[in-house]
């Protein structure tokens, strides 16, 4: 059997790193049916990965990488295949990357949503205060009565505070989480980097070897 790698882009602007294992089983067909029978394989692995990678949103990118290391996706790459005469032994996802446009996108989105989700819950507590300002100057209310509305407004001023103080940590949250994230993501590009520099390392066995996938030693054929 024999591999190749590369990097495709899908739509929404991710570069996918993918391994694909694959051997010959009729060299007679392949000889009538083209000229580039790699390039016919990847022309069909792109419209795969076009199709499944629009089913995952930006915050799914790990479960979509997950997807893409599974041969079971790639229906238009197997057909590709079977029809010059190759046959498809494995794919697997080593890596992705996220444009900083599209990081951009998605932080500035975040924002916005925290910001309308805070917006909402003060203009309701706001609408809450003023119902009780309303109640109390239209109502004649004895002290006991007075004094339980003032307890009132000072719990729904407190809740505002806790609720905003909340959101605030939780957007805090959220961009920690995406910054290691991405810091994790380049340390992982980093170290395959440099594997890959390295001549006594085979990156495509280590990664099989790491999602616990040992392929069988090649048989007899000609090489790819």
């Amino acid at each position: 059997c024999v591999g190749a790698g590369g990097v495709l882009k899908d739509k929404g602007g991710v570069e996918w790193q993918l391994c694909l294992r694959f051997r010959p089983n009729d060299i007679a067909m392949m000889m009538q049916a083209t000229l580039d029978p790699v390039g016919d394989m990847v022309d069909g692995m792109k419209a795969d990965v076009s199709m499944t990678c629009k089913q995952y949103c930006y915050a799914d990118l790990a479960e979509a990488s997950r997807v893409l290391s599974s041969v079971d996706s790639y229906v238009e790459l197997k057909r590709a295949a079977a029809s010059v005469g190759f046959a498809v032994l494995g794919v697997m996802c080593t890596g992705y990357k996220v444009s900083e446009q599209l990081e951009g996108i998605e932080a500035s989105a975040l924002e916005s949503r925290a910001s309308l989700a805070l917006k909402k819950e003060v203009a309701t507590q706001q609408q809450a205060l003023q119902d009780l300002d309303v109640s109390s100057s239209l109502s004649r209310l004895d002290k006991e009565q007075g004094r339980q509305k003032l307890e009132q407004q000072g719990a729904l001023e407190l809740q505002q505070t806790q609720l905003e103080h909340t959101i605030a940590l939780k957007e805090m949250e959220h961009k920690q989480c995406m910054r290691h994230v991405k810091e994790q993501r380049e340390s992982d590009l980093e170290y395959y980097e440099e594997l890959k520099k390295r001549a006594d390392v085979d990156i495509t066995k280590l990664l099989l070897a790491k999602e616990g996938v040992h392929p069988s030693p090649a048989r007899g054929g000609a090489p790819g």
